[in-house]
């Protein structure tokens, strides 16, 4: 089953947390990227959020789920349009899906 990797509002106690809960997504515990990324500020329309970039940078700090097909149908529903699903390689070694922000140019 794929693996997903969540840093913002889909974590637990977040608001779009309800998504992966829906599909009965399984929680594998804390996770972290490997180096190569950071958080930068992304507006999404409506106000500032925390958007992974590939732009350099120690990892960033989230959580790992293992989901199904329709639970990715439903987080590529859930996120704003600026972001897309990416593979990231974890600082673990395994690989998950994650979504991205385009590094600024």
């Amino acid at each position: 089953m794929p693996k997903l990797f969540v840093y913002g509002d889909l974590r637990r106690g977040q608001p779009g947390h309800r998504v992966l809960e829906r599909h009965n997504a399984r929680y594998l515990g804390p996770a972290r990227t490997g180096r190569g990324f950071r958080l930068r500020d992304a507006d999404g329309g409506q106000g500032m959020y925390a958007a992974l970039a590939p732009v350099g940078g120690p990892g960033v700090a989230g959580e790992l789920y293992e989901v199904d097909a329709d639970a990715l149908a439903a987080t590529d529903a859930h996120e704003d349009a600026q972001f897309h699903r990416s593979p990231v390689l974890l600082d673990s070694g395994a690989k998950a899906w994650a979504y991205l922000v385009e590094a600024p140019s």
